[in-house]
């Protein structure tokens, strides 16, 4: 007689609870109908979370391996490995929508309406006059009109200034003064020339004669 066996399959299954043993995510079946003897690993990160958050925005860490479950990390048995993990509460969500914070409205300013005073700020004093004191206003500068044509400064005439005259230098002598001091000089010089010229017309008239006389007696 001849006994045929077949070969079993096996599953492993992944739990995850809080620490009230309420499941907070769904279970990940790791093996589901896997031979027997097969290797199976349940430590990687994908599997074994650091963290878990819920819908309803909770953010769970991990804490243990709850009591009673199957190793991490085996072969494939034909009866069922079941690993939890639990987690425990680390934050509280503040309102119900999660990982999505509520923006803040900016204040926008009312524009002021026309006519309406100024509202003092509290928080500003306003400046009061000193009446020992009063601050006296700045006067603008006046800016000519440019249609208005400036009239143009009329020139005053120019006053005559009285001559100064001017004494003569008894020292510097005048054109004048040379003039007749030059005077006797100059008759004593062309009567020189005078008689010089008569001198000469005097010995020309005597050599004429002499020859003349000369001529005649040699006839």
């Amino acid at each position: 007689m001849t006994y045929v066996y077949a070969l079993q399959n096996g599953n492993v299954t992944v739990h995850y609870e809080n620490e009230a043993g309420e499941t907070i995510e769904t279970a990940k079946e790791v093996a589901k109908d896997v031979a027997t003897g097969t290797a199976y690993d349940t430590t990687t990160a994908e599997i074994k979370k650091d963290r878990i958050q819920t819908a309803d925005g909770k953010v769970y860490k991990l804490k243990e391996v709850k009591a009673g479950s199957a190793a991490e990390t085996g072969k494939v048995s034909d009866t069922p490995a079941v690993i939890t993990y639990v987690y425990e509460l680390v934050k509280t969500p503040d309102n119900s929508t999660p990982n999505k914070p509520i923006p803040e409205k900016p204040e926008i300013p009312k524009p002021q309406e026309p006519g309406t005073p100024d509202v003092p700020n509290p928080d500003k004093p306003t400046p009061q006059p000193n009446p020992e004191h009063p601050s006296a206003p700045t006067p603008s500068p006046e800016l000519p009109n440019p249609e208005t044509p400036i009239p143009e400064p009329t020139p005053e005439p120019d006053t005559p200034r009285p001559e100064t005259p001017v004494s003569p230098d008894p020292e510097a002598p005048t054109y004048e003064t040379g003039k007749r001091e030059e005077l006797p000089n100059t008759g004593t010089e062309a009567n020189a020339g005078l008689a010089g010229a008569g001198l000469l017309t005097l010995l020309a008239g005597l050599g004429l004669g002499f020859f003349k006389k000369k001529e005649d007696e040699s006839e």
